[in-house]
């Protein structure tokens, strides 16, 4: 009789990661059907940006040679309280809005057994792992923790934020119709102040179904907005190293695939805002949103997300995610706020020890101790007298 074994494989060398593209997005299917951030091609686009501080660190679940699970992971090296640790966490970037095990929800258990077994075993060193962007319905959220504790892992499972966003059934009409007065306001004022600029004004969509060269023009136009907006200074815009080959290697695959969308709002021809998505399987996902920080007095960005939000529910889609961050102009559009979570854990080693006791045990004793403290001098200053 044949029994099947169930085993995991590390892979860290990038050039096994194409042989497994097609079982990847099966088990992606599997997983969540809706979502594009479990697809190896994100995955690809992701680990162009990270290559150049992380190691590869997939951890592949099989039985026999049928692949039944993966663990998207990166290891690297860094410094927490003057200790250097061994780390490992999702493969993620900041662009990503869910990440996952993927796994075929009949088989979680068993391939959450086995990737636990193989790191708890020390088959892979590491000090310190974090699971990030979990969404509540994912079932490692539920069943790693207990699992990792029978292994005597420590463990906490923290809020990591939430995903903004918005139906897109029903009309827009109805829909406008329930944002605020001072909203809409805004808006009019916008577009009051575009028409008395005397500028030409003109809105594009770039889609897969574009030429390869015009979905490049459009990406060069995306690319150089960002390196002229606001955020230049957080070394995260578009045309910085890591997020340049990201988006150009995802823009490759968004095209290629049909999920490429860039809007773009030329002024006298110019571009002047953008907004980056993907569109897949009816919902669509803003990336990145950027404009000409020297034109900030007319407002781009504003006009642009709000035209393309009108024409986004002719279009039979079924949701709008704005993406994590708690940003003014999303909580005035956000009717759906999708919870996040983010499991840390604590190897056995000492640093990894080390690390569990100071975030679990010192640090919350701190915080409580000093706010004692300052409700105590409250209590006892004069104004209070």
């Amino acid at each position: 009789m044949n029994i099947c074994k169930t085993h995991v494989t590390l892979i860290n060398n990038e050039n096994e990661l194409p042989s497994l593209r097609d079982a990847w997005n099966r088990l992606a299917e599997l997983t969540n059907k809706h979502s594009v951030y479990l697809r190896f091609e994100w995955f690809d686009a992701a680990w162009q940006w990270r290559k150049e501080t992380h190691k590869l660190s997939i951890l592949a679940v099989w039985r026999d040679d049928k692949l039944i699970g993966i663990c998207p992971l990166m290891s690297s090296v860094s410094t927490r309280y003057f200790m250097k640790t061994h780390e490992l966490a999702f493969l993620t970037v900041p662009d990503t809005q869910n990440c996952n095990i993927l796994a075929d929800p009949a088989e979680i258990d068993e391939v959450l057994s086995v990737l636990i077994d193989f790191l708890a075993g020390g088959s892979i060193r590491w000090d310190y792992l974090e699971q990030e962007k979990l969404e509540q319905n994912a079932p490692c959220l539920h069943r790693l923790p207990a699992l990792l504790q029978n292994h005597k892992l420590a463990t906490r499972t923290v809020n990591d934020g939430n995903n903004p966003g918005f139906s897109l059934k029903g009309t827009w009409e109805e829909y406008y119709a329930r944002r605020s007065r001072r909203l809409k306001k805004g808006n009019n004022y916008i577009a009051n102040q575009l028409k008395k600029s005397g500028k030409t004004v003109e809105i594009r969509q770039t889609r897969s179904n574009a030429s390869y060269a015009a979905a490049i023009e459009s990406l060069s136009a995306a690319i150089n907005l960002s390196s002229r907006s606001w955020k230049t200074k957080t070394g995260l815009t578009l045309e910085n190293p890591g997020p340049s080959a990201f988006i150009k290697r995802l823009s490759d695959h968004a095209h290629q695939q049909g999920w490429l969308s860039i809007w773009l709002l030329y002024l006298d021809d110019a571009p002047a805002a953008m907004e980056y998505q993907l569109t897949y399987n009816g919902i669509v996902s803003a990336l990145r949103a950027d404009y000409d920080s020297s034109l900030d007095d007319l407002s781009p960005g504003t006009y642009l997300n709000w035209k393309l939000t009108e024409q986004l529910f002719s279009a039979e889609l079924q949701r709008y995610d704005m993406g994590p961050g708690d940003i003014a102009y999303k909580r005035r559009w956000a009717e759906q706020f999708q919870d996040l979570y983010r499991i840390k854990v604590y190897n056995r080693t000492l640093r990894g020890t080390a690390l569990g006791i100071i975030e679990n045990t010192l640090r919350p004793a701190l915080k409580q101790l000093i706010e004692s403290i300052r409700s105590l001098m409250q209590k006892d200053s004069p104004s209070k007298k």
